[in-house]
């Protein structure tokens, strides 16, 4: 959308306020593109300045997750995409993988061009907001469906990986890969992302995507799409 940034907001949005989805997403839709702010649990949280160490692993993250939407056709990576989960609760995750709408995914795209229900896997990159990540985002995410959560935790240089379909919280495999769940081939190495490093990420990608894990979910997604109507 675009947005006139010198005019004034009807309605100010402030850190802390309680508000309804309707009147945050109207608040929110007269703020400039580029302003990070989500409802959560009905609290409105604004986002501080983004630095250096969150952006270099969220952009190998989103290299990452840009390749497997591109090697698996019915799935869709998106970086900072507003999602609609329930009256009180909008979010910006820094990434998610959904299942498209004509696959059968939940996480469905309205006419104004965002989305409405829980993605299947969710990423948050955390440095300064790593307490509200673990604790309101991951009981709003669990609470509203999503599948998988997983948080890159950059102050203590760990994965916290979560199935809320199982309640389980999980941990990255013995050779320290993680090996997403409902995404079979979407293999991330927890140090090269840590170390900021896509070039020793990317063979344990593309391991993930020459498995028969992950040959087989695009098989099955295939044989799930819907045509679209004639």
């Amino acid at each position: 959308m675009s947005i006139d940034v010198t005019t004034e907001p009807t309605v100010e949005l402030r850190d802390g306020a309680r508000m309804a989805r309707e009147e945050f997403h109207q608040a929110y839709s007269e703020y400039p593109d580029h302003t990070r702010i989500e409802l959560v649990e009905g609290v409105v949280h604004m986002a501080s300045p983004v630095s250096i160490t969150h952006t270099r692993p969220h952009k190998v993250i989103s290299f990452l997750g840009t390749l497997y939407d591109m090697a698996t056709r019915g799935v869709e990576y998106l970086a900072e995409q507003t999602v609609s989960l329930s009256a009180g609760d909008e979010v910006q995750p820094d990434g998610l993988l959904r299942v498209r709408d004509e696959y059968g995914g939940r996480c469905t795209e309205t006419a104004g061009r965002f989305f409405e229900g829980p993605p299947e896997l969710i990423i948050e990159v955390a440095n300064t907001s790593l307490n509200f990540d673990l604790n309101a985002k991951r009981r709003t995410y669990a609470a509203n469906g999503v599948g998988e959560y997983l948080v890159v935790d950059l102050i203590n240089q760990e994965f916290h990986w979560f199935d809320f379909r199982t309640g389980e919280q999980l941990a990255p495999d013995a050779d320290g890969v993680c090996r997403v769940r409902r995404f079979p081939g979407f293999w991330l190495s927890v140090e090269a992302i840590l170390q900021e490093d896509c070039a020793a990420a990317l063979p344990v990608l593309h391991a993930g995507l020459a498995s028969p894990e992950h040959a087989a979910f695009v098989a099955d997604l295939a044989a799930r799409r819907t045509p679209p109507p004639s």
